[in-house]
């Protein structure tokens, strides 16, 4: 915890108050999984869970985003202790920060390298670049369980037993529930992993009989959550040319962040697109074990894994003549057509590497000066890739008095709706989420947006007029939460004349109920 907390400074120095950022430019996603984690907290177990009160009348809004159910659970209970949802996120964020070094820790044991050159290992992996990168993407910091599921795979293919063919199906579980766009990766990697650890002629039926163990244990967790989605969000697709926006290309995995340190040492060009760049000391420690280390076999698949994972990150702009290979998979993989960002297979990336590097740190402490040598890389490595200064945002009052003046019964549309359907132009809606948590509201933010939502967005340019007043009345809207900034005299008394009453207004927005009196 205490190297989560030196990488991540200042955050912890402000935790109750403030919300941090990867290379995001907003607090849409923060805000949003804020909002996320408290629905869980609140809801999970009831009969509505699914049903979140986004995009009014909508049903099953919940399930158009990553629900991240267990990390839901672990933020109830620290939402429980220090009753602010704001400093239980960013506790959630250091243990999962924490949890992924100590991950990388443990594998580091399994493969029986040195207590210090594991501990080394386990501090790369909390300051992995991708990971701070995505620091304002809760869910794509959780690298832990797959990490976990490799260890475990490593000790199976040792000693097969029932308890390990358990364990290896709950970290498959809880991979694709904290977050399933690496629950859906893992798929495609862990066998290649596998395959570097298993020893195929010393194979026998207590292998076989702990893989199923293992795949039967991760379906029936898996299941009902993923049917679930699946039924709610059938109607959606992504286009091909979203798909293809959001895959690398090759020259990301030469672009450092901007943030980092190491781009405030030497000149950096902004870069172009994701910064994919996993460090030169990751890179060299990873090489290191490529070449070096005693375990071709393991280091040979790592190295497959990692270039697997980068050519999977190019998803749409790969290329080989007319043929596109993740076309493919979008096609035969389920889940993969819903799949809008494949650089994030980068995740896996540098895991890979990460792993490889591992290797290397074994090989380099066992040199004459090995332990010194490690210490000094380790330290190089996590100062380069660190995001000096954090980026972090303030969150305004989470119980505003807008918000608690809203009864029960209320029907909310926040106006103006937003500008465009960029992720920073739903600030507002994420937050105002949040003040309103719980009361039915006609806009949202998620992954997918339904129909419904989409031609009211449409329409919306226009108001105030008595065409979308009148679809706002129609949708079952009894309630318009007003930014004061956009809320001129003018459009006061055209609200007026359409039948919108003021009841309160203070610096931030202004409440107007319908009247519905003859």
């Amino acid at each position: 915890m205490g190297a989560a907390c030196s990488l991540t400074w200042p955050l912890i120095s402000v935790a109750p108050t403030h919300l941090p950022l990867g290379t995001e430019t907003s607090a849409t996603v923060p805000l949003f999984n804020l909002w996320t984690l408290r629905w869980t907290a609140a809801n999970l177990g009831t009969a509505g869970y699914w049903h979140a009160p986004i995009f009014y009348p909508a049903e099953g809004a919940f399930a158009f985003s990553e629900p991240q159910l267990p990390t839901g659970l672990a933020f109830a209970v620290l939402q429980w202790i220090t009753n602010n949802p704001i400093l239980s996120y960013n506790l959630l964020l250091l243990l999962i920060l924490t949890l992924n070094g100590w991950a990388f820790y443990h594998f580091g044991k399994a493969r029986d390298i040195p207590e210090g050159a594991a501990v080394l290992a386990g501090i790369l992996g909390i300051g992995l670049p991708f990971v701070f990168n995505e620091l304002g993407v809760l869910q794509l910091t959780v690298l832990f369980p797959a990490v976990f599921a490799a260890r475990t795979v490593t000790r199976m293919a040792a000693e097969p037993s029932t308890d390990k063919g358990l364990t290896l199906g709950l970290w498959i579980a809880l991979t694709y529930l904290m977050t399933g766009y690496y629950g859906l990766m893992l798929v495609l990697l862990l066998p290649v992993f596998t395959a570097g650890v298993v020893r195929f002629e010393a194979l026998d039926r207590r292998h076989f009989l702990a893989v199923g163990l293992s795949l039967g244990a991760a379906t029936l967790m898996i299941a009902p959550v993923a049917t679930i989605q699946a039924t709610h969000t059938q109607q959606f697709t992504r286009s091909e040319e979203s798909i293809q926006r959001n895959s690398a290309e090759l020259a990301n995995y030469t672009q450092p962040d901007d943030a980092a340190l190491r781009a405030h040492v030497l000149p950096t060009q902004p870069p172009d697109g994701q910064p994919l760049y996993p460090g030169t000391v990751l890179l060299l420690l990873a090489a290191v074990g490529a070449i070096c280390h005693a375990d071709r076999r393991m280091a040979g698949f790592l190295v497959v894994g990692a270039v697997l994972a980068l050519l999977l990150s190019l998803g749409l702009n790969l290329r080989l003549g007319v043929w596109r290979p993740y076309a493919l998979l979008i096609d035969i993989m389920p889940g993969f057509d819903r799949l809008r960002s494949p650089f994030r297979f980068a995740a896996f990336v540098q895991l890979f590497l990460l792993m490889l590097a591992t290797l290397g740190l074994d090989v380099l402490w066992q040199q004459r000066f090995g332990p010194a040598l490690c210490l000094l890389l380790v330290m190089a490595g996590t100062l380069e890739t660190a995001r000096v200064p954090l980026q972090m945002e303030a969150v305004p009052e989470l119980q505003p008095d807008w918000a608690e003046r809203l009864p029960a019964d209320a029907v909310v549309a926040l106006i103006p709706f937003p500008n465009s359907g960029r992720t920073p132009a739903y600030e507002q809606t994420a937050l105002a989420m949040n003040q309103a948590f719980g009361v039915p509201m006609v806009n949202g933010y998620s992954g997918f947006f339904p129909t419904g939502y989409r031609l009211l967005f449409d329409s919306m340019e226009s108001f105030p007029d008595g065409f979308t007043s009148s679809r706002l009345q129609r949708t079952g809207v009894t309630y318009l939460a007003v930014d004061s900034d956009w809320l001129s005299v003018e459009r006061h008394e055209i609200l007026h004349e359409l039948g919108f009453e003021l009841v309160f207004a203070d610096t931030d927005r202004a409440l107007y109920v319908f009247d519905q009196s003859p």
